[in-house]
């Protein structure tokens, strides 16, 4: 019988509302011995593409009125963007936390009807309420439209997602908290939970997906390797645009539901101080709820990580069931990416941010089965030097290509769209004064999540052993 959402949804929204009461609890109780700084933020960008809404070379017409254009062709235009925000931090013996707002707007020059204007929440926390505990916490909410939110974050945190052409507004909002319990020196317990919707807004069509995660895992930890094993479960709703291919076109076919569980075995080893590796092989199964069908795959992923104490870069490949939350469709997907940003210089003056990658995919349609193909290509890196201590330059450059073998919206459709941008941000206090905050552990000791204690930034700070 397909669970209902509503009860799944609410649910969540408690958990959230859990979760983000211990939060505010913890800043609470800590904020006597806390160091905590406002920082604000304003950016300004010129910008140009040559694909507005990322749209096909040439127009697409209705094939049963030849004169009605369903998606327009490609059109380039120079536009600016201007972005203030509010960045508080705040650091305790034990924990950390980062709360962000961002307004965005995006204007173009020449084609008007595009602009689009963003709101963006963040909150970012990480606990160490024992010496063997690591709690880590993460909520969003973000207001965009989708022909502009790939420029929204930095260049190495753009992601590798199927898109459909249009300027459609929309809400994604989520979160996610992981929990790391030392059972003993050599045992550790793993968990995590995750949430997320996405809805579009102001008349636009679209899907809404909703969706909720667990995982739970055992690892067995020596010196600089760690071997684990990793349940997870993956529950997701579409709502609006299950879609469905036949011989006579792509139709509605209704709404659906599904359940991923997942098993896989965990290889983690340190090469020195610097690297660490992770690899993962397991297996996948699908019930289409609905449908009444299941059918299983083999997953895995291999990746290797740079750590620096003012960076990282990471190079992965991955054999994946994924989930589109813009699309409202499942996936499977083969990936390979490289993430990077990481200083340039000794000074941490210059830095290098970039994010590339090839997806190659297919839709899995109402019924389980491969759909349309989907090939995704993704350039994206930027240039940064700080001029001074608050202000800081940079110049980006970004290539996204989509070949899809779909002919007709609503599917993804194929299309090149290259973006020039550059930048000036202001950062007062600079960032280099602002309270720490926590990164996703990379490494077997987990030495670089975040520290107990912390010190004044302001004196010098002895550099890392050699590996």
């Amino acid at each position: 019988m397909p669970l209902d959402i509503s009860d799944n949804w609410a649910a969540t929204c408690q958990r959230a509302r859990t979760l983000a009461v211990l939060g505010a609890l913890t800043l609470v109780a800590s904020h006597a011995g806390a160091r905590d700084r406002l920082q604000g933020v304003g950016q300004a960008s010129l910008g140009y593409t040559d694909n507005v809404r990322s749209s096909p070379d040439e127009a697409i017409y209705a094939p049963d009125e030849p004169s009605e254009v369903l998606v327009p062709e490609k059109t380039g235009d120079v536009f600016a963007m201007l972005s203030p925000g509010l960045v508080y931090g705040i650091e305790n013996p034990g924990s950390a936390h980062r709360f962000t707002y961002t307004y965005t707007a995006s204007l173009f020059f020449d084609n008007w009807g595009a602009n689009s204007y963003s709101n963006r929440l963040e909150w970012r926390g990480g606990l160490e309420p024992h010496p063997r505990l690591q709690l880590i916490f993460v909520a969003s909410a973000t207001q965009s439209h989708q022909h502009t939110q790939g420029t929204l974050l930095s260049a190495s945190q753009t992601a590798l997602n199927a898109t459909v052409p249009g300027t459609g507004a929309f809400i994604l909002a989520g979160g996610s908290q992981s929990l790391v319990y030392e059972l003993s020196p050599e045992w550790a317990f793993l968990q995590g939970t995750g949430a997320g919707a996405q809805f579009p807004i102001f008349d636009t069509e679209g899907s809404r997906t909703y969706q909720i995660s667990q995982r739970l895992g055992l690892e067995r930890v020596w010196l600089s390797d760690a071997v684990g094993l990793e349940g997870r479960g993956n529950y997701v709703a579409y709502r609006g645009t299950a879609l469905r291919e036949t011989a006579l076109g792509t139709f509605a076919g209704g709404d659906q539901s599904q359940f991923v569980a997942e098993l896989v075995g965990t290889w983690r080893h340190d090469f020195g101080y610097y690297f660490a590796s992770r690899v993962e092989a397991g297996a996948a199964r699908v019930w289409m709820l609905e449908r009444g069908r299941q059918f299983s795959q083999p997953i895995g992923l291999a990746a290797l990580s740079y750590i620096h104490e003012n960076g990282e870069a990471e190079l992965s490949y991955r054999h994946a069931l994924t989930t589109s939350v813009f699309l409202g469709q499942t996936f499977l997907s083969d990936e390979v990416r490289l993430r990077a940003s990481i200083p340039l210089d000794e000074d941490d003056k210059i830095f290098l941010s970039a994010s590339s990658g090839y997806q190659r995919s297919r839709i899995l349609d109402e019924y389980g089965d491969l759909a349309t193909r989907v090939d995704l290509w993704l350039g994206d890196v930027a240039l940064s030097y700080e001029v001074l201590p608050v202000l800081t330059v940079a110049a980006r450059y970004q290539h996204v290509e989509q070949v899809s073998g779909a002919e007709l919206p609503p599917l993804p459709l194929s299309y090149v769209r290259n973006t020039g941008l550059l930048t000036a941000t202001v950062e007062y206090p600079p960032e280099r004064e602002m309270p720490r905050t926590y990164r996703e552990s990379r490494r077997v000791d987990r030495s670089d999540v975040f520290e107990s204690s912390y010190e004044d930034p302001t004196e010098a700070q002895p550099g890392p052993a050699a590996p």
